[in-house]
Protein backbone atom coordinates (compact mmCIF):
# COMPACT_ATOMS: atom_id res chain seq x y z
CA UNK A 1 0.00 0.00 0.00
CA UNK A 2 0.77 3.72 -0.20
CA UNK A 3 2.95 5.05 2.23
CA UNK A 4 -0.07 6.71 4.94
CA UNK A 5 -3.13 4.15 3.12
CA UNK A 6 -4.56 2.16 5.52
CA UNK A 7 -3.65 -1.83 4.89
CA UNK A 8 -5.60 -3.55 3.41
CA UNK A 9 -7.05 -7.17 4.28
CA UNK A 10 -8.88 -9.71 1.73
CA UNK A 11 -9.74 -13.33 3.16
CA UNK A 12 -12.50 -15.98 2.37
CA UNK A 13 -12.94 -19.07 3.52
CA UNK A 14 -15.28 -22.18 3.08
CA UNK A 15 -15.41 -24.87 5.98
CA UNK A 16 -16.50 -28.05 4.34
CA UNK A 17 -19.18 -30.32 6.30
CA UNK A 18 -16.77 -31.98 9.26
CA UNK A 19 -17.67 -34.70 11.45
CA UNK A 20 -17.69 -33.47 15.23
CA UNK A 21 -17.81 -37.30 16.95
CA UNK A 22 -14.29 -38.02 15.85
CA UNK A 23 -12.60 -34.83 17.23
CA UNK A 24 -14.24 -35.31 21.09
CA UNK A 25 -13.46 -39.06 20.93
CA UNK A 26 -9.61 -37.57 20.86
CA UNK A 27 -10.45 -34.75 23.79
CA UNK A 28 -12.94 -37.84 25.67
CA UNK A 29 -11.73 -41.19 24.39
CA UNK A 30 -14.21 -42.59 27.98
CA UNK A 31 -17.19 -40.83 27.41
CA UNK A 32 -18.09 -42.71 24.34
CA UNK A 33 -19.15 -40.15 21.99
CA UNK A 34 -20.69 -40.88 18.83
CA UNK A 35 -23.13 -39.42 16.34
CA UNK A 36 -23.14 -37.90 12.34
CA UNK A 37 -23.32 -34.40 13.47
CA UNK A 38 -21.76 -32.26 10.96
CA UNK A 39 -21.02 -28.40 11.08
CA UNK A 40 -19.91 -26.20 8.25
CA UNK A 41 -19.10 -22.48 8.03
CA UNK A 42 -17.30 -19.94 6.07
CA UNK A 43 -15.27 -16.59 6.79
CA UNK A 44 -15.08 -13.43 4.65
CA UNK A 45 -12.82 -10.72 6.31
CA UNK A 46 -12.06 -7.67 4.27
CA UNK A 47 -9.95 -4.83 5.73
CA UNK A 48 -9.82 -1.11 4.07
CA UNK A 49 -10.98 2.13 5.04
CA UNK A 50 -13.48 0.05 6.92
CA UNK A 51 -13.67 -3.29 8.85
CA UNK A 52 -15.96 -6.17 7.77
CA UNK A 53 -16.61 -9.64 8.55
CA UNK A 54 -18.97 -12.10 8.53
CA UNK A 55 -18.48 -15.69 10.07
CA UNK A 56 -20.88 -18.34 10.45
CA UNK A 57 -20.03 -21.99 12.25
CA UNK A 58 -23.62 -23.91 12.17
CA UNK A 59 -25.01 -27.65 11.53
CA UNK A 60 -25.58 -29.06 8.66
CA UNK A 61 -27.03 -32.60 9.86
CA UNK A 62 -26.84 -35.09 11.62
CA UNK A 63 -26.62 -35.77 15.92
CA UNK A 64 -24.05 -36.48 18.64
CA UNK A 65 -24.46 -38.88 21.11
CA UNK A 66 -22.68 -40.03 24.43
CA UNK A 67 -23.02 -42.85 26.47
CA UNK A 68 -24.66 -42.50 29.46
CA UNK A 69 -24.75 -45.41 32.02
CA UNK A 70 -24.54 -48.22 29.22
CA UNK A 71 -26.98 -46.83 26.64
CA UNK A 72 -25.91 -43.75 24.24
CA UNK A 73 -27.84 -40.71 25.26
CA UNK A 74 -29.02 -38.21 22.11
CA UNK A 75 -28.51 -34.48 22.16
CA UNK A 76 -31.49 -34.53 20.15
CA UNK A 77 -30.19 -31.56 17.65
CA UNK A 78 -32.28 -29.62 15.71
CA UNK A 79 -30.42 -26.25 15.41
CA UNK A 80 -26.81 -25.40 15.78
CA UNK A 81 -25.49 -21.84 14.68
CA UNK A 82 -22.81 -19.18 15.79
CA UNK A 83 -22.11 -16.17 14.13
CA UNK A 84 -20.36 -12.53 13.89
CA UNK A 85 -21.38 -10.06 11.37
CA UNK A 86 -18.82 -6.22 12.08
CA UNK A 87 -20.11 -3.79 9.66
CA UNK A 88 -19.91 -0.17 9.69
CA UNK A 89 -18.50 -0.17 13.78
CA UNK A 90 -21.23 -2.41 14.78
CA UNK A 91 -20.37 -6.03 15.78
CA UNK A 92 -23.38 -8.40 16.76
CA UNK A 93 -22.82 -12.15 17.62
CA UNK A 94 -25.74 -14.08 17.91
CA UNK A 95 -25.97 -17.86 19.28
CA UNK A 96 -28.50 -20.19 18.82
CA UNK A 97 -28.60 -23.91 19.88
CA UNK A 98 -31.87 -26.33 19.90
CA UNK A 99 -31.93 -29.86 20.86
CA UNK A 100 -35.17 -32.26 22.66
CA UNK A 101 -32.74 -33.06 25.24
CA UNK A 102 -30.32 -30.27 26.05
CA UNK A 103 -32.91 -27.64 25.52
CA UNK A 104 -33.05 -24.24 23.72
CA UNK A 105 -29.08 -21.47 24.52
CA UNK A 106 -30.22 -18.82 22.62
CA UNK A 107 -27.93 -15.40 22.62
CA UNK A 108 -27.53 -11.93 20.94
CA UNK A 109 -24.71 -9.21 21.98
CA UNK A 110 -23.92 -6.08 20.57
CA UNK A 111 -20.65 -3.82 20.49
CA UNK A 112 -20.04 -0.26 19.05
CA UNK A 113 -16.70 0.82 18.11
CA UNK A 114 -14.83 2.48 15.30
CA UNK A 115 -15.43 1.13 11.65
CA UNK A 116 -11.82 1.14 11.28
CA UNK A 117 -10.94 -0.68 14.25
CA UNK A 118 -10.15 -4.56 13.50
CA UNK A 119 -10.95 -5.01 16.86
CA UNK A 120 -13.56 -3.44 19.36
CA UNK A 121 -12.12 -1.26 21.80
CA UNK A 122 -11.05 -1.84 25.40
CA UNK A 123 -14.28 0.63 26.37
CA UNK A 124 -16.61 0.19 23.76
CA UNK A 125 -20.25 -0.29 24.83
CA UNK A 126 -21.90 -3.90 24.76
CA UNK A 127 -25.21 -4.60 25.39
CA UNK A 128 -27.61 -7.66 24.43
CA UNK A 129 -29.27 -10.99 26.21
CA UNK A 130 -28.63 -14.51 26.85
CA UNK A 131 -31.42 -16.97 27.14
CA UNK A 132 -31.12 -20.82 28.23
CA UNK A 133 -33.65 -23.23 28.95
CA UNK A 134 -32.87 -26.71 29.82
CA UNK A 135 -35.81 -29.30 30.32
CA UNK A 136 -33.81 -32.12 31.73
CA UNK A 137 -30.31 -31.20 32.95
CA UNK A 138 -29.31 -35.13 32.90
CA UNK A 139 -28.26 -34.67 29.62
CA UNK A 140 -25.16 -32.98 31.60
CA UNK A 141 -24.37 -35.49 33.37
CA UNK A 142 -21.62 -37.47 30.67
CA UNK A 143 -19.23 -34.14 32.05
CA UNK A 144 -19.72 -34.90 35.46
CA UNK A 145 -16.97 -37.60 37.67
CA UNK A 146 -18.26 -41.77 36.91
CA UNK A 147 -21.26 -42.05 39.34
CA UNK A 148 -22.99 -38.76 39.38
CA UNK A 149 -26.37 -37.95 38.24
CA UNK A 150 -28.32 -34.76 37.71
CA UNK A 151 -31.73 -34.12 37.32
CA UNK A 152 -34.50 -31.26 36.92
CA UNK A 153 -35.05 -28.38 34.90
CA UNK A 154 -33.03 -24.67 34.28
CA UNK A 155 -34.15 -21.65 33.16
CA UNK A 156 -31.30 -18.48 32.42
CA UNK A 157 -32.09 -14.94 31.30
CA UNK A 158 -29.46 -12.63 31.57
CA UNK A 159 -28.85 -8.71 30.23
CA UNK A 160 -25.37 -8.07 28.92
CA UNK A 161 -23.72 -4.58 29.47
CA UNK A 162 -20.80 -2.40 30.35
CA UNK A 163 -17.84 -2.63 28.01
CA UNK A 164 -16.05 -5.28 25.84
CA UNK A 165 -12.98 -5.51 28.36
CA UNK A 166 -15.37 -5.45 31.35
CA UNK A 167 -18.84 -6.80 30.26
CA UNK A 168 -21.72 -7.17 33.00
CA UNK A 169 -24.32 -9.21 33.43
CA UNK A 170 -27.84 -8.85 35.05
CA UNK A 171 -30.76 -11.30 35.49
CA UNK A 172 -31.78 -14.77 36.72
CA UNK A 173 -31.16 -18.62 37.11
CA UNK A 174 -34.53 -20.53 38.00
CA UNK A 175 -34.05 -24.25 38.72
CA UNK A 176 -37.25 -26.50 39.43
CA UNK A 177 -37.28 -30.32 40.23
CA UNK A 178 -33.68 -30.48 40.64
CA UNK A 179 -31.69 -34.10 41.48
CA UNK A 180 -28.16 -34.61 42.29
CA UNK A 181 -26.98 -37.90 43.06
CA UNK A 182 -24.22 -41.01 43.66
CA UNK A 183 -25.45 -44.33 44.86
CA UNK A 184 -21.77 -45.41 45.61
CA UNK A 185 -20.73 -41.88 47.67
CA UNK A 186 -24.53 -42.04 49.32
CA UNK A 187 -25.65 -38.65 48.09
CA UNK A 188 -29.68 -38.37 47.04
CA UNK A 189 -30.67 -34.96 46.87
CA UNK A 190 -34.17 -34.26 45.03
CA UNK A 191 -37.20 -32.03 45.02
CA UNK A 192 -34.38 -28.68 44.96
CA UNK A 193 -34.91 -25.70 43.49
CA UNK A 194 -32.96 -22.81 42.98
CA UNK A 195 -32.91 -18.81 42.37
CA UNK A 196 -30.02 -16.64 41.60
CA UNK A 197 -29.79 -13.13 41.07
CA UNK A 198 -27.51 -11.72 38.77
CA UNK A 199 -26.41 -7.60 39.25
CA UNK A 200 -22.92 -6.70 37.85
CA UNK A 201 -20.17 -8.22 39.67
CA UNK A 202 -22.96 -8.90 42.44
CA UNK A 203 -24.17 -12.72 42.77
CA UNK A 204 -26.88 -13.29 44.84
CA UNK A 205 -28.09 -16.79 45.80
CA UNK A 206 -31.61 -15.99 46.84
CA UNK A 207 -32.01 -19.90 47.93
CA UNK A 208 -30.96 -23.01 46.65
CA UNK A 209 -33.34 -26.20 48.50
CA UNK A 210 -32.84 -30.09 48.41
CA UNK A 211 -35.00 -32.70 50.21
CA UNK A 212 -32.92 -35.39 51.16
CA UNK A 213 -35.32 -38.13 53.03
CA UNK A 214 -37.95 -36.53 55.11
CA UNK A 215 -34.92 -33.38 55.70
CA UNK A 216 -34.15 -30.11 54.06
CA UNK A 217 -31.02 -28.62 53.11
CA UNK A 218 -31.39 -25.23 52.95
CA UNK A 219 -28.14 -22.75 51.13
CA UNK A 220 -28.29 -18.78 51.04
CA UNK A 221 -25.78 -15.87 50.41
CA UNK A 222 -24.02 -13.86 47.98
CA UNK A 223 -20.66 -13.47 46.59
CA UNK A 224 -18.84 -10.62 44.68
CA UNK A 225 -17.06 -11.45 41.40
CA UNK A 226 -13.98 -9.37 39.65
CA UNK A 227 -10.54 -8.59 40.72
CA UNK A 228 -11.33 -9.93 44.61
CA UNK A 229 -13.98 -12.23 44.58
CA UNK A 230 -15.58 -13.47 47.59
CA UNK A 231 -18.04 -15.25 48.61
CA UNK A 232 -20.63 -15.32 52.06
CA UNK A 233 -23.08 -18.96 52.74
CA UNK A 234 -25.32 -19.92 54.83
CA UNK A 235 -25.71 -23.47 55.27
CA UNK A 236 -29.25 -25.10 57.43
CA UNK A 237 -30.16 -28.88 57.62
CA UNK A 238 -32.78 -30.08 59.24
CA UNK A 239 -32.95 -33.59 59.56
CA UNK A 240 -31.59 -33.74 56.41
CA UNK A 241 -30.34 -37.55 55.07
CA UNK A 242 -26.38 -36.55 54.92
CA UNK A 243 -25.81 -40.13 53.59
CA UNK A 244 -28.26 -42.69 52.42
CA UNK A 245 -25.96 -45.87 51.25
CA UNK A 246 -27.27 -49.51 51.89
CA UNK A 247 -25.12 -49.89 55.23
CA UNK A 248 -24.58 -45.58 55.99
CA UNK A 249 -27.34 -43.62 56.68
CA UNK A 250 -26.73 -40.21 58.61
CA UNK A 251 -29.04 -37.78 59.49
CA UNK A 252 -28.19 -34.21 60.47
CA UNK A 253 -29.81 -31.09 61.57
CA UNK A 254 -27.93 -27.83 62.16
CA UNK A 255 -26.45 -24.45 60.58
CA UNK A 256 -22.98 -22.96 59.13
CA UNK A 257 -21.71 -19.91 57.78
CA UNK A 258 -19.20 -20.30 55.11
CA UNK A 259 -16.66 -16.96 53.90
CA UNK A 260 -14.24 -17.46 51.07
CA UNK A 261 -12.19 -15.53 49.82
CA UNK A 262 -9.30 -15.64 47.25
CA UNK A 263 -6.36 -16.77 49.99
CA UNK A 264 -8.69 -17.65 53.14
CA UNK A 265 -11.41 -19.79 53.96
CA UNK A 266 -13.64 -19.64 56.97
CA UNK A 267 -16.05 -22.21 58.79
CA UNK A 268 -18.33 -21.81 61.47
CA UNK A 269 -21.29 -23.85 62.60
CA UNK A 270 -22.69 -26.44 64.50
CA UNK A 271 -24.17 -29.94 63.73
CA UNK A 272 -25.90 -32.82 65.34
CA UNK A 273 -26.45 -36.33 64.53
CA UNK A 274 -30.32 -37.13 64.48
CA UNK A 275 -30.28 -40.88 63.30
CA UNK A 276 -27.33 -42.57 62.14
CA UNK A 277 -26.73 -46.54 60.99
CA UNK A 278 -23.57 -47.45 59.74
CA UNK A 279 -22.51 -50.83 58.97
CA UNK A 280 -18.18 -51.85 58.25
CA UNK A 281 -19.55 -55.57 58.25
CA UNK A 282 -17.98 -54.97 54.50
CA UNK A 283 -14.66 -54.01 54.17
CA UNK A 284 -13.71 -51.25 51.42
CA UNK A 285 -11.99 -51.91 48.31
CA UNK A 286 -8.03 -52.27 48.74
CA UNK A 287 -6.33 -49.22 47.82
CA UNK A 288 -2.43 -47.31 48.24
CA UNK A 289 -2.16 -45.85 51.22
CA UNK A 290 -2.01 -42.06 50.68
CA UNK A 291 2.18 -41.68 50.58
CA UNK A 292 2.59 -44.35 48.04
CA UNK A 293 3.21 -42.47 44.56
CA UNK A 294 3.29 -44.45 41.34
CA UNK A 295 4.66 -43.23 38.00
CA UNK A 296 3.87 -44.08 34.72
CA UNK A 297 7.39 -43.31 33.74
CA UNK A 298 11.21 -42.81 34.86
CA UNK A 299 11.97 -39.53 36.29
CA UNK A 300 13.66 -36.92 34.22
CA UNK A 301 17.14 -35.63 35.17
CA UNK A 302 17.09 -34.08 38.14
CA UNK A 303 13.17 -34.04 38.95
CA UNK A 304 12.48 -35.51 42.70
CA UNK A 305 9.22 -37.64 43.11
CA UNK A 306 6.15 -36.25 44.94
CA UNK A 307 6.22 -35.68 48.57
CA UNK A 308 3.75 -37.66 50.10
CA UNK A 309 0.41 -36.55 50.96
CA UNK A 310 0.84 -35.99 55.01
CA UNK A 311 4.26 -34.13 54.40
CA UNK A 312 2.62 -31.63 51.67
CA UNK A 313 2.85 -27.98 52.15
CA UNK A 314 -0.69 -27.04 52.56
CA UNK A 315 -2.34 -24.94 50.04
CA UNK A 316 -2.44 -20.93 50.71
CA UNK A 317 -6.37 -21.22 51.16
CA UNK A 318 -6.12 -24.35 53.51
CA UNK A 319 -3.26 -22.41 55.66
CA UNK A 320 -5.10 -19.38 55.56
CA UNK A 321 -8.66 -21.08 57.06
CA UNK A 322 -10.34 -20.66 60.33
CA UNK A 323 -12.67 -23.96 60.34
CA UNK A 324 -14.53 -24.38 64.03
CA UNK A 325 -17.56 -26.82 63.27
CA UNK A 326 -18.54 -28.72 66.48
CA UNK A 327 -21.02 -31.98 65.93
CA UNK A 328 -22.72 -33.79 68.21
CA UNK A 329 -23.43 -37.51 67.88
CA UNK A 330 -26.61 -37.39 69.20
CA UNK A 331 -28.43 -40.31 71.12
CA UNK A 332 -29.44 -42.45 68.23
CA UNK A 333 -25.91 -43.20 66.26
CA UNK A 334 -25.24 -46.84 65.90
CA UNK A 335 -22.34 -48.65 64.41
CA UNK A 336 -22.32 -52.68 63.63
CA UNK A 337 -20.17 -54.59 61.89
CA UNK A 338 -16.67 -57.06 62.55
CA UNK A 339 -18.42 -58.32 65.92
CA UNK A 340 -19.68 -54.85 66.84
CA UNK A 341 -23.09 -53.51 67.48
CA UNK A 342 -22.74 -50.33 69.89
CA UNK A 343 -24.23 -46.56 70.37
CA UNK A 344 -22.25 -44.03 69.64
CA UNK A 345 -22.47 -40.59 71.28
CA UNK A 346 -19.89 -37.51 71.91
CA UNK A 347 -18.57 -34.41 70.55
CA UNK A 348 -16.47 -34.00 67.75
CA UNK A 349 -14.75 -30.22 67.04
CA UNK A 350 -13.20 -29.87 63.65
CA UNK A 351 -10.39 -27.36 63.10
CA UNK A 352 -7.70 -26.65 60.94
CA UNK A 353 -4.94 -25.29 62.82
CA UNK A 354 -1.88 -24.56 60.10
CA UNK A 355 -3.99 -25.33 57.23
CA UNK A 356 -4.26 -29.15 58.55
CA UNK A 357 -7.38 -31.13 59.17
CA UNK A 358 -7.19 -31.83 62.60
CA UNK A 359 -10.80 -33.74 65.10
CA UNK A 360 -10.93 -33.47 68.64
CA UNK A 361 -13.23 -34.34 71.09
CA UNK A 362 -14.85 -37.74 73.00
CA UNK A 363 -16.52 -40.66 71.53
CA UNK A 364 -18.42 -43.09 74.27
CA UNK A 365 -19.99 -46.26 73.04
CA UNK A 366 -23.67 -47.35 74.94
CA UNK A 367 -25.40 -50.36 75.09
CA UNK A 368 -22.62 -51.89 73.18
CA UNK A 369 -21.71 -55.39 72.63
CA UNK A 370 -18.37 -57.16 70.91
CA UNK A 371 -19.06 -60.68 69.18
CA UNK A 372 -15.69 -62.60 69.85
CA UNK A 373 -14.26 -66.56 70.55
CA UNK A 374 -17.90 -67.09 69.78
CA UNK A 375 -19.12 -64.69 72.90
CA UNK A 376 -21.53 -62.00 72.85
CA UNK A 377 -19.13 -59.87 75.16
CA UNK A 378 -20.69 -56.48 76.55
CA UNK A 379 -18.65 -53.52 76.09
CA UNK A 380 -18.50 -51.91 79.72
CA UNK A 381 -16.14 -49.02 78.92
CA UNK A 382 -16.04 -47.68 75.24
CA UNK A 383 -13.64 -44.77 74.85
CA UNK A 384 -12.67 -42.85 71.19
CA UNK A 385 -10.36 -39.79 71.88
CA UNK A 386 -9.29 -37.68 69.28
CA UNK A 387 -6.44 -35.45 69.58
CA UNK A 388 -6.22 -33.86 66.88
CA UNK A 389 -5.19 -36.69 63.55
CA UNK A 390 -7.91 -37.90 61.81
CA UNK A 391 -6.88 -41.45 61.48
CA UNK A 392 -5.34 -42.18 64.44
CA UNK A 393 -7.89 -41.58 67.42
CA UNK A 394 -6.76 -43.36 70.92
CA UNK A 395 -8.93 -46.68 72.12
CA UNK A 396 -9.56 -47.61 75.51
CA UNK A 397 -12.33 -50.38 75.19
CA UNK A 398 -13.44 -53.22 77.90
CA UNK A 399 -15.37 -56.11 76.66
CA UNK A 400 -16.90 -58.21 79.41
CA UNK A 401 -18.36 -62.20 79.19
CA UNK A 402 -21.62 -61.31 81.01
CA UNK A 403 -23.04 -65.06 82.18
CA UNK A 404 -19.98 -65.75 84.82
CA UNK A 405 -18.79 -65.29 88.09
CA UNK A 406 -15.65 -64.13 87.37
CA UNK A 407 -15.34 -61.08 84.85
CA UNK A 408 -12.72 -62.05 82.07
CA UNK A 409 -13.09 -60.88 78.87
CA UNK A 410 -10.90 -58.34 76.41
CA UNK A 411 -9.37 -54.94 76.50
CA UNK A 412 -8.03 -52.27 73.50
CA UNK A 413 -5.53 -50.04 73.52
CA UNK A 414 -3.77 -48.11 71.47
CA UNK A 415 -4.36 -45.95 68.53
CA UNK A 416 -7.00 -47.16 66.11
CA UNK A 417 -4.16 -47.47 63.55
CA UNK A 418 -2.51 -50.15 65.99
CA UNK A 419 -4.58 -51.38 68.67
CA UNK A 420 -3.30 -53.64 71.56
CA UNK A 421 -5.86 -56.15 72.37
CA UNK A 422 -5.21 -57.73 75.48
CA UNK A 423 -7.29 -60.19 77.81
CA UNK A 424 -8.99 -59.40 80.68
CA UNK A 425 -9.26 -60.42 84.07
CA UNK A 426 -11.02 -59.43 87.58
CA UNK A 427 -9.39 -60.88 89.95
CA UNK A 428 -5.99 -61.49 87.99
CA UNK A 429 -5.18 -65.01 86.69
CA UNK A 430 -3.00 -66.76 84.46
CA UNK A 431 -3.45 -65.91 80.20
CA UNK A 432 -4.93 -69.79 80.05
CA UNK A 433 -7.35 -69.52 82.59
CA UNK A 434 -8.56 -65.85 81.21
CA UNK A 435 -8.77 -67.93 77.86
CA UNK A 436 -10.00 -70.57 79.24
CA UNK A 437 -12.85 -68.64 81.05
CA UNK A 438 -13.69 -66.50 78.16
CA UNK A 439 -14.04 -69.11 75.98
CA UNK A 440 -15.57 -71.99 77.54
CA UNK A 441 -17.25 -70.73 80.55
CA UNK A 442 -14.86 -72.35 83.00
CA UNK A 443 -11.26 -72.68 84.44
CA UNK A 444 -8.52 -74.67 82.33
CA UNK A 445 -8.10 -77.34 85.13
CA UNK A 446 -10.21 -80.80 83.89
CA UNK A 447 -10.36 -79.15 79.89
CA UNK A 448 -11.01 -82.09 77.71
CA UNK A 449 -9.12 -82.81 74.61
CA UNK A 450 -11.83 -80.94 72.08
CA UNK A 451 -11.66 -77.59 74.84
CA UNK A 452 -8.28 -77.93 74.60
CA UNK A 453 -8.50 -77.80 70.64
CA UNK A 454 -10.95 -74.88 71.06
CA UNK A 455 -8.45 -72.87 72.78
CA UNK A 456 -5.52 -73.23 70.83
CA UNK A 457 -7.77 -71.91 67.93
CA UNK A 458 -8.53 -69.01 70.21
CA UNK A 459 -5.00 -68.57 71.13
CA UNK A 460 -4.21 -68.00 67.59
CA UNK A 461 -7.10 -66.18 66.63
CA UNK A 462 -5.62 -64.04 69.10
CA UNK A 463 -1.89 -63.37 68.36
CA UNK A 464 -3.60 -62.77 64.59
CA UNK A 465 -5.56 -60.02 65.79
CA UNK A 466 -8.61 -61.47 64.82
CA UNK A 467 -12.18 -60.75 67.17
CA UNK A 468 -13.90 -63.90 65.79
CA UNK A 469 -13.40 -67.53 64.57
CA UNK A 470 -14.84 -69.75 61.54
CA UNK A 471 -17.70 -70.85 63.76
CA UNK A 472 -19.11 -67.02 64.47
CA UNK A 473 -20.88 -66.51 61.19
CA UNK A 474 -22.07 -69.97 61.59
CA UNK A 475 -23.59 -68.83 65.07
CA UNK A 476 -25.01 -65.99 63.80
CA UNK A 477 -26.86 -66.85 61.20
CA UNK A 478 -28.54 -69.63 64.32
CA UNK A 479 -29.22 -67.47 66.61
CA UNK A 480 -27.46 -69.26 69.55
CA UNK A 481 -24.33 -67.62 71.53
CA UNK A 482 -22.81 -70.47 72.15
CA UNK A 483 -22.06 -74.29 70.67
CA UNK A 484 -19.56 -76.50 71.79
CA UNK A 485 -18.35 -80.01 71.78
CA UNK A 486 -16.56 -81.84 74.94
CA UNK A 487 -16.59 -84.83 76.06
CA UNK A 488 -18.00 -86.76 79.01
CA UNK A 489 -16.92 -89.61 80.97
CA UNK A 490 -14.20 -91.93 81.59
CA UNK A 491 -13.04 -95.11 79.40
CA UNK A 492 -15.72 -97.09 77.98
CA UNK A 493 -18.35 -94.68 79.56
CA UNK A 494 -17.16 -91.51 77.33
CA UNK A 495 -19.75 -89.55 75.30
CA UNK A 496 -19.07 -86.90 73.31
CA UNK A 497 -21.58 -84.24 74.51
CA UNK A 498 -23.17 -81.39 72.09
CA UNK A 499 -24.34 -78.18 74.34
CA UNK A 500 -26.04 -75.48 72.06
CA UNK A 501 -27.03 -72.04 74.18
CA UNK A 502 -28.64 -68.52 73.95
CA UNK A 503 -27.95 -65.65 76.08
CA UNK A 504 -31.91 -63.81 76.42
CA UNK A 505 -30.11 -60.88 78.34
CA UNK A 506 -26.64 -59.66 81.00
CA UNK A 507 -28.18 -62.28 83.78
CA UNK A 508 -30.76 -65.34 81.83
CA UNK A 509 -29.40 -68.27 79.44
CA UNK A 510 -31.05 -70.99 78.44
CA UNK A 511 -29.22 -73.66 76.94
CA UNK A 512 -29.82 -77.87 75.45
CA UNK A 513 -27.06 -80.60 75.82
CA UNK A 514 -27.45 -84.18 74.29
CA UNK A 515 -24.59 -86.75 74.48
CA UNK A 516 -24.41 -88.75 71.14
CA UNK A 517 -24.86 -91.86 72.52
CA UNK A 518 -27.62 -90.47 74.76
CA UNK A 519 -31.33 -91.14 74.96
CA UNK A 520 -32.62 -87.52 75.54
CA UNK A 521 -30.99 -84.57 76.38
CA UNK A 522 -31.27 -81.78 78.85
CA UNK A 523 -32.59 -78.18 79.07
CA UNK A 524 -30.63 -75.82 81.55
CA UNK A 525 -32.36 -72.51 83.15
CA UNK A 526 -29.14 -70.31 84.51
CA UNK A 527 -30.27 -67.07 85.87
CA UNK A 528 -27.53 -64.58 87.67
CA UNK A 529 -29.01 -62.90 90.73
CA UNK A 530 -25.89 -60.93 91.43
CA UNK A 531 -22.48 -61.64 90.58
CA UNK A 532 -21.65 -64.27 93.21
CA UNK A 533 -25.09 -65.83 93.17
CA UNK A 534 -26.60 -67.71 90.56
CA UNK A 535 -29.81 -70.09 90.02
CA UNK A 536 -29.96 -72.94 87.90
CA UNK A 537 -32.73 -75.39 86.64
CA UNK A 538 -32.21 -78.06 84.82
CA UNK A 539 -34.31 -80.61 83.22
CA UNK A 540 -34.69 -83.68 81.33
CA UNK A 541 -33.05 -87.47 82.62
CA UNK A 542 -32.09 -85.70 85.53
CA UNK A 543 -33.99 -82.79 87.00
CA UNK A 544 -32.47 -80.02 89.32
CA UNK A 545 -32.82 -77.10 90.89
CA UNK A 546 -29.24 -74.92 92.50
CA UNK A 547 -28.80 -72.40 94.09
CA UNK A 548 -24.81 -71.43 93.77
CA UNK A 549 -23.08 -68.77 95.76
CA UNK A 550 -19.61 -68.56 94.53
CA UNK A 551 -16.31 -67.88 96.82
CA UNK A 552 -12.84 -67.75 95.06
CA UNK A 553 -9.81 -66.88 96.74
CA UNK A 554 -6.04 -67.31 95.40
Amino acid sequence: PREGAPSRLRLAAELEPLAVAPWLQRAQPDAGWSGDLKIAGRVDIRRAERFDADVVLERTAGDLRVVRGNLPLAFGFTGLRFALAAHDGRWETTQAVVGTQIGVIAGSQTVRTEPSLAWPAPQAPVEGVVEMRIPDVDVWSAWLPAGWRLGGTLFTTAQVSGTAAAPQFGGRVEGSRLELGNLLQGVDLSGGSLLVTLRGDEVRLDHLRFRGGDGSLAIDGSARLGAQPAADLSIVADRFDALTRVDRRVSVSGRATVGLRAQSLTVDGKFAVDRGRIDISQSEAPSLDADVVVENRPLAPGQRPAAPAAAREPSPLLKNSRVALEIALGDDLRLKGRGIDTGLTGTLRVSTPEGRLAINGLVRTVGGRYRAYGQNLVIERGLIRFSGEVAAPRLDILAVRPDLDVRVGVTVQGSASDPRVRLYSEPDMSELDKLSWLVTGRASEGLGRADTAILQQAALALLAGEGGGPSTGLLQRLGLDELSVSQSGEGDARDTVVTIGKQLSDRLYVGYERGVNATAGSWQLIYRVARRFTVRAQTGDDSAFDVIWTWRWN
